[in-house]
């Protein structure tokens, strides 16, 4: 039998043990079908909500949407907050689209949010239409293992709980209630990519095949769960042929022992390096070129030295930046003195180790490689493990006592734009074993 919106809604409560008892939800409400949908299903449950509404200027309805979602609020007892953005004026002033511009301002004000009312969650009414758009948009626009990339139902602490929900499933939901909401005639304008993909794109397809949304998303679940037993696969290789000397990556190819694991390798590597399409296609070719042949992709200098590849940065001041190290998978890394070992294995049920000066363990789910190694800079921040909001680095050090001499030599590793680890000192939250990790990585440093 066909999950309706209300247990598809519980379903995703379930599955990310979310509780009402988490603490404060912060709910972006737009007063849209989708956001009034998730606001009725979440005071159902007893949550305690914040809601919060970004007005961006750009209609002259704009004032109304602000005004209905403030009085469904009242109606309901819940608090309400709202903030009215230049969206026009930052946009022209960043030179990004208007969409970008209102991205970028709402998730950096949900942001604060999140911090000075130390929330649990910022949810979000996304649903399987919007993740359906992103695909097609990524199948357009991208070459790279990123095509078929959904909108995700949880992201560090923020929640799409509708995110398998269609948006017909959503009306129905809404009529059948009697709840009210408010159209965005912006939505409407074909002139916007996702509305050309939605109002006229996805029709068609529809057409051929009722079911069309569902299908992509299995084909994407799918995609990932290949692509997630090729990138452990190919970090295995990296661990035993990818070694860093001096100030280049070495890469012994031919130590790679399947001929057909070796082009799969440099495509998961370019990638990894940001390469583009056309880049990891001439990457490929590089082995069977001459030595000394050399590519320039990404901010790197790649040579062909007798069947090893040279990886070399042309950032500038790379090498000479607080920038230690890159670690691109499992394996022993050297740098400074120290030697760093990075396995992946079964957690021992129960175990919830703390970090120390030895080392840390982390949840693979939330870990984006490379990892970076670097010198702390001020302004640094980080979320550690069992706070609700960011701390700085610099705090942190002083909160510990550390000396000024040793203060200048502490590192930091970023997962992405993240901090994670705090050497010897704290892990972050974001990357914390929970009751259902079931594996984890261990990441331990020993002196050489």
């Amino acid at each position: 039998m066909k999950e309706d919106i209300q247990e598809k809604f519980i379903k995703c409560l379930e599955i990310n043990q979310i509780s009402k008892n988490d603490g404060l939800f912060i709910l972006a409400v737009s007063g849209g079908m989708d956001s009034m949908a998730l606001l009725h299903l979440m005071t159902e449950l007893g949550f305690q909500l914040l809601i919060a509404h970004c007005n961006f200027g750009l209609r002259a309805e704009a004032e109304m949407d602000e005004n209905f979602v403030r009085q469904a609020a009242q109606s309901k007892n819940i608090p309400f907050v709202s903030k009215k953005f230049e969206t026009q004026t930052w946009a022209s002033e960043q030179r990004v689209s208007i969409q970008m511009a209102a991205r970028e301002l709402r998730y950096s004000w949900f942001s604060e949010l999140m911090e000075e009312h130390q929330a649990a969650w910022l949810v979000t009414a996304h649903h399987m239409d919007d993740s359906v758009e992103t695909i097609i948009l990524g199948l357009v626009k991208n070459l790279d293992f990123k095509i078929l990339n959904s909108i995700p139902q949880r992201r560090d602490n923020i929640l799409r709980p509708l995110i398998n929900c269609s948006k017909s499933e959503i009306h129905k939901y809404l009529t059948e209630n009697n709840f009210t909401w408010r159209e965005d005639l912006s939505n409407q304008n074909l002139l916007y990519q996702r509305n050309f993909i939605r109002l006229d794109v996805l029709p068609r397809l529809e057409e051929l095949n009722p079911s069309f949304p569902e299908h992509l998303i299995q084909i994407e679940k799918m995609y990932h769960e290949q692509f997630e037993f090729i990138n452990r696969k190919m970090r295995e290789i990296s661990n035993i042929c990818l070694k860093y000397e001096k100030n280049a990556y070495v890469l012994n190819y031919m130590d790679i022992k399947d001929p057909l694991d070796r082009p799969l390798f440099l495509q998961w590597l370019g990638e990894i390096l940001n390469f583009n399409y056309y880049e990891r296609e001439s990457l490929c070719l590089l082995p069977n070129l001459e030595s000394g042949k050399k590519i320039n992709a990404a901010g790197w200098e790649v040579f062909n030295d007798r069947k090893r590849l040279l990886f070399i940065s042309t950032a500038e001041n790379h090498f000479e930046s607080n920038i230690l190290l890159k670690c691109f998978g499992i394996g022993n890394y050297s740098f400074r003195g120290m030697n760093i070992s990075i396995e992946f294995s079964s957690r021992p049920e129960g175990v919830f180790p703390e970090p120390d000066d030895h080392g840390f363990y982390a949840n693979p789910e939330n870990l984006t490689w490379p990892l970076v190694i670097r010198i702390w800079q001020n302004g640094d921040k980080m979320k550690p493990l069992g706070m609700s909001k960011n701390k700085k680095i610099s705090d942190i050090l002083i909160d510990s006592k550390v000396p000024l001499p040793d203060k200048k030599e502490a590192f930091v590793v970023l997962s992405g734009t993240k901090i994670v680890y705090l050497k010897g000192f704290r892990v972050a939250d974001e990357v914390k074993i929970k009751p259902e990790t079931r594996h984890w990585y261990k990441f331990s440093w020993k002196n050489l």
